[in-house]
């Protein structure tokens, strides 16, 4: 029999590479073997979706390809201390929606897990595992024993997998407005202050104020692409501009950052006596929503955009953390009516402006009601940084339940 496993280590991108470059039809296999794991730094659940779509898309390289082979799908390699342990659980829920996409016919599960572990404690049988990552021969010859009588079979295993529910998530959420990385006092642009700041919090989801691209002043770089890879090289980023210089090609306006892929993108203009307006940036996640906006300096002009923003929040199906500067302090008619559709999870007595002389909460962060109890505030923090920004950094950490 002839099977092509792709070399080890493979991401799901070089994975692809390797079918679309022609080792599949170079080598003509019968099976296609993948043996799909989630790596350290890649959240589950954005892994379960991106490995969905290698499958779909390996498929989708078969039909182009006239390629009659068999597709294989095998388990994360068992992992964990015991049955408890959060790397099983988070393997076993990847199994779990791996199974999900054998037919039975073209697509085949091979489950070679079943005996791997003791019944008492659930542990890895010592015969099959040395160490916590480390399997024996022993486990490498079972894994290859039902490797074969899947493929001389040509049906799928049949044990159901069972997958534990998902732990509660910890965030850290940091909302900034950088005034496009100037400084707080002395308005000399100079980005690595403000990538200093962000650096000491590694926050799981940032937004930013007043960021821009194409500025002369700023030697027309693309500030927040640039700001995101100076901060981590493997930050996504996702802007929303309000304004937009039809001659300079200027764009003015408000970026998230994660180290999740997006869902999807929505960018809803708001309201403002300014010629170019204002944005709200929201961004989809697996979880949750993430948005961001820098409201007029209008009370008027805020109002209408709170009425656009309580359209949208009515649309979406899971937490919507809003975040950014406000330009309203709590005690203002803007404030009353975000608080008819959004629970402030920020200190509103704590200033978050200016940082030089700290004297009014204009910034903050919040979610949706109709999600509110799904969220638990553990901390909260305003830093207190002069020299980056004339805005001090908010940041919050929360719990997500499930």
């Amino acid at each position: 029999m002839s099977v092509f496993r792709f070399p080890a280590g493979s991401s799901f991108g070089e994975a692809m590479w390797y079918a679309n470059a022609g080792a599949l039809e170079f080598l003509k296999p019968k099976n296609i073997v993948l043996c799909m794991n989630l790596g350290h730094d890649l959240h589950e659940k954005s892994g379960i979706p991106a490995m969905e779509k290698l499958v779909e898309d390996i498929r989708r390289v078969m039909k182009i390809k006239k390629l009659k082979a068999k597709l294989i799908l095998m388990p994360a390699i068992p992992g964990g201390v015991n049955a408890e342990d959060e790397m099983r659980k988070r393997n076993l829920r990847f199994d779990a929606a791996v199974s999900k996409l054998a037919d039975g016919k073209n697509v085949l599960w091979c489950d070679y897990t079943e005996d791997f572990y003791t019944k008492d404690d659930g542990r890895v049988r010592d015969e099959y595992q040395k160490g916590e990552f480390n399997l024996t021969p022993a486990a490498f010859a079972r894994i290859a024993e039902a490797l074969k009588a899947t493929i001389e079979s040509g049906k799928s295993s049949s044990r159901e997998i069972v997958p534990p529910p998902y732990p509660e998530r910890e965030l850290t959420l940091m909302s900034y407005n950088v005034r496009y990385m100037q400084g707080g006092m002395d308005d000399f642009w100079e980005p690595g202050r403000a990538v200093e700041v962000i650096r000491r919090v590694r926050p799981d989801i940032l937004g930013i104020q007043e960021c821009n691209r194409n500025a002369s002043w700023s030697f027309g770089i693309d500030g927040p692409t640039a700001l995101g890879h100076m901060i981590a090289p493997l930050w996504r980023c996702e802007f929303g501009a309000g304004h937009r210089d039809p001659e300079t090609k200027e764009e003015d306006g408000v970026a998230v950052f994660a180290l999740e892929d997006a869902v999807s993108v929505k960018r809803l203009a708001l309201p403002d006596k300014k010629k170019y307006g204002r944005m709200f940036l929201a961004v989809e996640y697996p979880e949750f929503w993430v948005a961001n906006s820098h409201f007029s300096l209008h009370e008027d002009m805020r109002l209408k955009g709170v009425e656009v923003i309580a359209e949208f929040a009515k649309t979406v199906d899971k937490p919507l953390f809003f975040m950014g500067d406000w330009n309203a302090q709590p005690n203002t008619a803007t404030m009353a009516e975000i608080r008819k559709h959004f629970k402030i999870l920020t200190d509103e007595s704590v200033p978050t402006f200016s940082s030089a002389r700290p004297h009014a909460a204009i910034d903050y962060i919040a979610v949706d009601k109709a999600h509110a109890d799904k969220v638990k505030v553990k901390s909260f923090n305003v830093l207190h940084e002069p020299y980056a920004s004339d805005h001090m950094p908010l940041v919050l950490k929360v719990t997500l339940a499930k």
